[in-house]
C-alpha cells in the first residue's frame, strides 16, 4: 500500500468514524427526548465526569494517575520525544524487565488492559 492509498483509507475511516458518532448522539439525542416525555426525568447519557467524584474516587484517580506517572518516569529514559517509535515498537526492544515495569505501571493507571 502507497502513502496515498493509506491516506484515503485512514480519510474513508474518520469520515466512517464521524458518521457512526453523529448517529449515534442522534439517536441518544432521540431516546433521552422521548423518556423526558413520558416520564418528565431527564436521564443522563454521559460518564460521570470528575466533578461528580466522591473523596474514594478521587484517591482512585490519584493511584491511576501516580502510576501513570511512574510508567513516564521509565519510558522517558527510553523514548526522547523527537523520536518517531510508539511505544508498542518500544516495549519490544528494551530489556524484558523494564518492559513489564512499563506494562504493569499503564495496566494500574487503567490505560492499558
Amino acid at each position: 500500500m502507497d502513502d496515498a492509498e493509506r491516506s484515503a483509507l485512514i480519510n474513508e475511516g474518520r469520515a466512517a468514524v464521524a458518521e457512526v458518532t453523529a448517529l449515534a448522539d442522534r439517536v441518544t439525542e432521540a431516546i433521552v427526548a422521548r423518556i423526558a416525555e413520558e416520564t418528565g426525568e431527564k436521564i443522563l447519557v454521559r460518564r460521570p465526569g470528575v466533578l461528580d467524584a466522591r473523596y474514594g474516587d478521587l484517591l482512585g484517580l490519584e493511584a491511576q494517575a501516580q502510576a501513570y506517572g511512574a510508567a513516564m518516569a521509565l519510558i522517558r529514559q527510553w523514548l526522547l520525544p523527537h523520536d518517531p517509535r510508539r511505544l508498542g515498537d518500544l516495549l519490544k526492544v528494551i530489556p524484558a524487565d523494564v518492559a513489564e515495569e512499563i506494562t504493569e505501571h499503564l495496566r494500574a493507571a487503567g490505560v492499558l488492559r
